[in-house]
């Protein structure tokens, strides 16, 4: 009679078990229920909202650069406390005879970190690299070369079939970072 060692035994009657077990709770939707997704109700006003952000961002990036031309497109991301903060800002390069001009190496950097909806209104966590440089228009002097991020919570509200940056709820700068990490 040929012997069998024990360890042959123990390791197919482990594979048989294993593989019975994995077999019937595949096939049996009460051992294991198929995996179903809710899609998220908010999730065409997020795509919309982030539009909306980003192009704020790059209007008010090429207001700033050419004050001397009126910031219209602005009008069109933004409203209230918000719109005129940005006008304001353009308006001040514009006294001022300074513009906004890329760093050597810019990182162009704009994250819209969360998003969350709430009916008519929502907030926004956004972090933007500032590594631009104010110079003075005519003869591009540096004026300000300082690089940091700008971490933001912005207030939107529905407008008409599409949103508006209303408000900053908190801003903070902080000086000697260029990431958003």
């Amino acid at each position: 009679m040929r012997r069998v060692p024990l360890v042959a035994v123990a390791l197919t009657l482990t594979l048989t078990v294993v593989g019975a077990t994995c077999s019937s709770s595949g096939s049996d939707p009460r051992v294991n229920p198929p995996l179903t997704t809710t899609p998220d109700p908010n999730a065409q006003a997020k795509a919309d909202i982030r539009k909306v952000l980003e192009g704020f961002n790059t209007a008010y990036a090429r207001a700033v650069r050419n004050p001397q031309t009126p910031p219209t497109d602005l009008r069109q991301y933004a409203e209230g406390q918000y719109l005129a903060a940005a006008e304001r800002a353009v308006q001040d390069l514009k006294n001022k005879r300074q513009v906004v001009r890329d760093a050597p190496h810019p990182a162009r950097i704009f994250v819209v970190r969360s998003i969350q909806v709430d009916g008519a209104e929502a907030n926004a966590n956004t972090c933007r690299v500032s590594d631009e440089w104010i110079v003075e228009a005519a003869t591009g002097h540096p004026l300000n070369t300082d690089v940091g991020i700008y971490t933001n919570q912005i207030h939107l509200v529905r407008h008409g079939s599409g949103w508006r940056i209303n408000r900053v709820v908190a801003q903070q700068l902080t000086k000697g970072v260029s990431t958003c990490g």
